[in-house]
């Protein structure tokens, strides 16, 4: 692909004289600039893009600026599109194309985050030294969209090393170089601190002190601990004072407060502790100043890893060879400063994934599948098995589906996933009910199989995704990489017996548990709104009203039978739900407790415009047993324990249009109509924590069927 589609013309081509492009109308530090770049001549910057074999037919010049290398891109590719910001960089540009006679470039204003053309419209990319003036993520996103398959990404940008010999070397006798290494030293301090979470611990130390104003004032646990008095922090001194205390006593505070005062020095400091103060104020609050940002390959891989890449390599700047019949060249810029990486570059290349088309439903459709073909095979009709062991699920078939993610995509595969699930959303709440909904129906809740890795972790997203079955970790980091893309914040959440994700709506954090709960059924608080952990601690049997219908599955359902139809003993993660316990105690300890047994339907009867019903008795621990609901009428509700379905079909009740009523016995008569040919009922134990929340949700028993005698007809109804 990457094969030279044009001849080099080296020895009859070069750039004009400098004196020739200096004469425009420029500034003083513009013609410095283009003396800087042209100065190298032509044949460098040809034998630079020799050496790594960039060459093809439509290549992006992604921050061109004057245009020296989008020149050289013009000699090894069919066409060239040139995209930057500045305006007067470009029209040096297209004085330069025009002077050579070069008729190959094409020119746009535009920005690297919204780039002005459509999918998959280059062979390459070329990005030289602006990257880490954008917002990095949303770039590399969109290289990934307009580069084609198969297509290389170059980038060539600065590390710390860079930021220190502007101010160290360079910094002695150009105050703007000095200044300008320091603040992106001081951008750069700050991604990190963030990355690294400083800003919920910050938060969480203002929480910490406020919980104490109860007990002590808070004006004199200012004065103890940080030894200043404001007036309620509302002076400028006593802000940045109580800035700093909180800094230094947060994760990771200590070490920033440190770093900017050494490199950056005491302005950025103070800089610092009003940033400090703004966030304290709003936690999505951004920090001023920040402008570029230094890169190490360590933390830049992960970035390009994200946005979908794959065959990352870096190097000096310089450094990267793919051709080594080359001769080496000398880099524009130094690589190191002080034994740290300056300036650097790397490569890497977008999947080829052409054949793949992102569906909805195949996953939903796999999930269906998945629901019905178990996958363990027992040594004998009685196996063992552990929850934690790999074995229950097959290697092969995990190695496949680690396969086919990696086709798809990856991360690549999940973010234009997410874009598709959200495309109609409303609003980000409805956003993140759409992905809770998707990933309720693309995931089978195996009371058997969960795919593990041969050190016994879940796999990364997309694989789990494939595998199409799981378990709650599963499914909270497939919820988790599908937030991500559309710019929510999302986390992990380890509760004392269930994991789930956590997503931030507007300034709250509400949950997201596509495990317990599925078949529609999203919690939420009264006033209709996704529910937060804050809530549910404050009051968790509220969680009581919604049927966790992923862990409905009982222990004698076919879904805890091998693939030979023998029942599996052992562990198997299927309980009945006076055996699970309500989902309250298993998102807060102290609100643990059990619902009654779910009552089994003995004796259904009808004669003579009479019908009789009789059920087991319920056992109920810890609670009262409070009474039995009975439904009846001549509409099923659509459901059974062994087959749900993915739909809302198990949020429906069966019909009452025969007797609703409540009973503390076990049995019940009625009247029905003449013209029913068939009765259908249902009975619903309740107990004593409907005191702590009325509208605590019990399971059903099982349907029970009941064939009337059609007219002429002398047979007696069955049992069922």
């Amino acid at each position: 692909m990457f094969d030279r589609t044009i001849e080099p013309d080296d020895g009859r081509m070069e750039f004009p004289g400098l004196q020739q492009i200096t004469g425009l109308n420029l500034s003083g530090y513009e013609k410095e600039f283009i003396q800087t770049e042209y100065g190298f001549g032509l044949p460098y910057y040809l034998r630079r893009l020799d050496r790594i074999m960039f060459s093809g037919g439509r290549v992006l010049d992604a921050g061109c600026g004057v245009g020296q290398w989008s020149i050289a891109l013009s000699q090894r590719f069919e066409q060239v599109e040139c995209v930057d910001l500045n305006k007067s960089r470009l029209v040096v540009l297209q004085h330069v194309a025009d002077r050579i006679g070069i008729g190959n470039i094409r020119i746009r204003r535009g920005s690297l985050e919204h780039l002005p053309y459509p999918d998959s419209s280059f062979g390459a990319v070329f990005c030289y030294g602006v990257i880490m003036f954008t917002a990095v993520e949303r770039t590399l996103g969109e290289f990934f969209r307009v580069v084609r398959p198969g297509g290389r990404v170059y980038i060539c940008l600065n590390a710390d090393g860079w930021s220190r010999y502007l101010i160290e070397e360079r910094g002695r006798t150009d105050e703007q170089a000095r200044v300008a290494g320091q603040t992106t030293l001081y951008s750069t301090y700050w991604r990190r601190a963030i990355r690294s979470g400083i800003t919920p611990s910050l938060h969480q130390k203002l929480a910490m002190l406020r919980s104490l104003t109860g007990k002590v004032p808070l004006i004199d646990i200012l004065c103890q601990m940080m030894r200043f008095a404001a007036e309620r922090l509302l002076w400028k001194k006593g802000s940045r004072q109580f800035a700093q205390f909180l800094l230094c006593h947060s994760l990771g505070g200590t070490e920033l407060w440190d770093a900017v005062r050494r490199d950056c020095g005491e302005k950025f400091a103070l800089n610092l502790l009003d940033d400090v103060w703004a966030i304290l104020q709003n936690a999505r609050a951004q920090p001023q100043c920040v402008s570029a940002c230094a890169f190490q390959p360590q933390e830049f891989e992960p970035l390009v890893q994200a946005a979908g890449f794959s065959d990352f390599q870096w190097a000096v700047e310089g450094g990267l060879v793919c051709d080594w019949l080359q001769t080496p060249v000398d880099p524009k810029y130094r690589g190191t400063f002080a034994n740290d990486l300056a300036v650097w570059e790397c490569l890497f290349v977008k999947p080829d994934t052409q054949h793949v088309v992102v569906s909805v439903e195949r996953h939903i459709q796999a999930a269906r599948a998945a629901r019905h073909t178990p996958l363990y095979l027992g040594p004998t009709s009685s196996p063992i098995l552990s929850n934690c062991s790999r074995w229950t699920y097959p290697r092969h078939l995990l190695a496949h589906a680690e396969d086919l993610a990696e086709r798809l995509g990856g991360n690549a595969y999940l973010r234009q996933l997410s874009r598709l699930l959200t495309e109609e959303a409303k609003s980000e709440e409805d956003a993140v009910r759409r992905i809770i909904g998707f990933v309720q129906r693309a995931v089978f809740r195996d009371p058997v199989s969960q795919p593990l890795t041969e050190a016994g972790a879940i796999p990364d997203a997309l694989t789990s995704l494939l595998c199409s079955r799981g378990r709650c970790g599963h499914i909270a980091t497939i919820l988790l990489e599908l937030f991500k893309p559309l710019g929510f914040e999302a986390r992990l959440r380890q509760l004392p017996s269930h994991v789930i994700a956590e997503v931030r709506i507007g300034n709250r954090w509400v949950i997201a548990d596509a495990d317990a709960f599925k078949n529609g059924v999203i919690p939420v608080n009264r006033q209709g709104q996704l529910i937060s952990l804050d809530e549910i601690f404050e009051n968790p049997f509220q969680l009581d009203r919604f049927p966790t219908t992923g862990w409905f599955i009982r222990p004698d359902s076919i879904y805890t039978r091998d693939v030979c139809g023998h029942k599996i003993s052992g562990y198997v993660d299927a309980l009945t739900p006076d055996q699970r316990g309500y989902v309250s105690g298993h998102y807060v300890r102290d609100a643990k407790g059990y619902p009654p047994s779910v009552p089994a339907i003995v004796r259904f009867k009808a004669a003579e415009g009479r019908f009789h019903l009789e059920w087991t008795a319920s056992r109920v621990r810890d609670d009262r047993l409070m009474g039995y609901r009975v439904s009846a009428g001549t509409t099923s509700r659509g459901w059974t324990y062994d087959d749900p379905g993915d739909g809302d079909d198990i949020l429906q009740s069966t019909a009452t249009d025969i007797i609703s009523a409540d009973t503390l016995k076990t049995e019940i008569e009625g009247d029905f109509p003449p013209d029913a040919s068939r009765l259908v009922a249902s009975v619903t134990a309740y107990s004593s924590r409907i005191e702590k929340e009325p509208e605590t949700y019990f399971w059903p028993s099982d349907e029970a069927f009941c064939e009337l005698q059609a007219p002429g007809e002398t047979r007696t109804p069955p049992d069922r």
